[in-house]
């Protein structure tokens, strides 16, 4: 069982406007990992309602509720060449949940854990690359598809 979240007490933070992606032509604009907009909800970037002079609006906000399923896959290009993928092989959501300790409400935020491993799709079954297992924090992860692996050109 992956045991990489970590779980801190703090005040729970609002939704924001500042989004962590933008998606104009339906993949997430500047990451290094082509992440489709299809995974808006998993980046917990999501419609919600505001109030202005008492008529509600629609406004994209972002969340801190970062949610992989498993065999969620991104794939890495160089160049417009496809290099390798990543896939998701566990994934236990970040999030808060409400505590009160000593009567101060508070609430404590999971950082939430994913496991993925590399690999290239187009390689053979009988040569599959699988060239390494991770695990990381959520948070992490999703700073992986954005800036890409520590260890790669980018």
């Amino acid at each position: 069982m992956l045991e990489i979240s970590t779980e801190f007490t703090t005040k729970k933070r609002n939704r924001s406007t500042e989004l962590i992606a933008a998606f104009p032509n339906g993949v997430a604009d500047g990451w290094v990992f082509k992440v489709v907009k299809a995974f808006k909800s998993a980046l917990d970037i999501k419609e919600t309602d505001k109030v202005v002079d008492k008529i509600k609006h629609k406004q994209w906000t972002q969340g801190w509720v970062f949610a992989f399923d498993i065999g969620d896959t991104f794939n890495y290009y160089e160049d417009g060449t496809y290099k390798y993928s990543i896939q998701v092989q566990f994934s236990s959501p970040s999030g808060y949940d409400e505590v009160i300790e000593n009567a101060v409400e508070g609430y404590r935020f999971k950082s939430g854990g994913i496991q993925f491993a590399k690999f290239d799709i187009y390689a053979s079954r009988n040569n599959f690359l699988n060239e390494e297992n991770r695990a990381v924090t959520a948070v992490e992860f999703v700073n992986i598809l954005k800036y890409g692996l520590k260890n790669e050109k980018n």
